[in-house]
């Protein structure tokens, strides 16, 4: 009777620790949970498309906006459930939000079966979508190809403040709604995607001339596609705008367009297949962006480091990003993407070193673009030669790596450190140096 008894007394022993435990973690857990806050601004999206939604919450009430198609949405909390109505110029509906426990990011359901998903966005991040400058002919495209450039992905959202530089007295529909508008605007820059130009080429007329038409080309094929512009007033103030041709005549100079690739738009990840200068271009400048474990590997696929030792890869590629940054704002449109082309493309000539892509044959037999091993081999001198002159302003920075840290630091001590003696900077030297004397035992 005692032996059962004993069992007994270390079964329940057991199931008393089991459940501390779990209350000690349930409680750490519940603990770690961020508070149910919805005031905030979002990067929100849908099947079709997304918009940047701005919430604010007082008590149990929600109510927010998404300007870009003119929505609102309105909504009580319960926990960690939102539910309300939406409204905006495609009709209105209700919706039922649930946020994550961590707060970051929310998943909700709409109409039947539609999803719509949302992340807060970075801290800092301006409360307002921004404008564009339409000043002259160059600075409209300029503005509608960077908003465009951030649809990847399905966020034709992202068009919204580039709308305002786009004349839309030739299309069908006599006053089209936002959503309408930005149906618009994503086949006009699909088109304009799919072309390679200068923007520099966009000159103001002179004579006082309010209207002009530029013919644009595809590379490779030649294809035409003949851009709009005309001069007006935003704002009360002169600016010109892209004239947006009727959508049958869009949808049919998109589909002459696509005809090298089969009819079909491009996937979101086609470029990383490195088959012309744009697409090799863009995979370097958007892997320093992505939070892909591969993006590290995809990088150094960019380049040709072939005649490099292996650590050295990531540290030339640094540079390359330094250098780039100082020569300007990289529109993909401008990048030569034509997949038949054979000889080099040329980016940047300057007395110490150049910045061009190749086409390299790979182990397998394949060819793809990379920044040639020219290029990779001089480009720590370029980067000194180009030091002083500040990046582009609309180059979004990327976190500095802690040796591009430490000789800013130095830098700003003396110039002559960073002097190149051989491998290495002088300051690398003596800190070498002194490394090896305080080793000595």
């Amino acid at each position: 009777m005692r032996e059962w008894r004993r069992k007994i007394d270390c079964v329940i022993n057991k199931l008393t620790l089991i459940i501390v435990i779990n209350t000690f973690f349930l409680g750490f857990v519940a603990a770690e949970e961020s508070p149910v806050n919805w005031s905030d601004s979002w990067d929100s999206r849908w099947r079709d498309g997304g918009a940047v939604l701005f919430l604010e919450q007082t008590a149990d009430r929600v109510e927010g906006t998404y300007p870009v198609l003119g929505g609102t949405i309105r909504g009580r909390t319960e926990g960690r459930i939102l539910t309300g109505e939406w409204s905006d110029a495609t009709g209105t509906g209700t919706f039922t939000f649930a946020m994550s426990p961590d707060g970051r990011t929310f998943m909700g359901r709409f109409g039947t079966g539609e999803w719509w998903t949302a992340e807060r966005r970075p801290a800092g991040t301006s409360r307002t979508l921004g404008s564009a400058d339409g000043r002259t002919p160059a600075a409209s495209i300029r503005s509608f190809l960077q908003a465009g450039n951030d649809t990847r992905g399905g966020r034709s959202d992202r068009l919204g403040p580039a709308l305002t530089l786009l004349d839309f007295d030739n299309i069908e529909l006599e006053e089209p709604n936002p959503a309408e508008r930005l149906r618009y605007a994503a086949v006009l820059f699909q088109i304009l995607d799919q072309l390679t130009f200068r923007v520099w080429d966009f000159r103001t007329p002179e004579n006082g001339i309010d209207e002009f038409t530029t013919t644009l080309r595809q590379a490779g094929t030649r294809v035409p596609f003949a851009l709009n512009m005309r001069r007006g007033e935003r704002w009360g103030e002169p600016a010109w705008f892209i004239v947006v041709p009727p959508l049958q005549q869009m949808e049919a100079a998109l589909d002459r367009l696509l005809e090298r690739n089969n009819g079909e738009l491009p996937h979101l990840y086609e470029h990383h297949q490195l088959r012309s200068p744009r697409d090799t271009m863009r995979s370097f400048i958007e892997a320093w962006y992505s939070d892909s474990p591969d993006a590290g590997d995809l990088l150094l696929r960019t380049l040709d480091i072939r005649r490099l030792a292996a650590e050295e890869g990531m540290l030339k590629a640094q540079f390359l990003k330094e250098v780039l940054d100082r020569i300007g704002y990289v529109l993909w449109q401008e990048i030569d993407d034509s997949r038949e082309r054979r000889a080099p493309y040329l980016h940047f000539r300057h007395p110490e070193a150049v910045v061009e892509l190749v086409r390299t044959e790979q182990a397998d037999g394949s060819y793809i673009w990379q920044f040639s091993a020219e290029t990779m081999a001089g480009v720590r001198q370029l980067f000194m030669a180009l030091e002083d002159m500040p990046t582009d302003e609309g180059v979004t920075p990327v976190a500095v790596s802690p040796f591009f840290e430490l000789r800013n630091q130095i830098r700003t001590v003396d110039r002559n450190l960073l002097t190149q003696l051989g491998p290495m900077e002088l300051w690398q030297w003596l800190a070498l140096t002194v490394y090896l004397l305080v080793s000595i035992p």
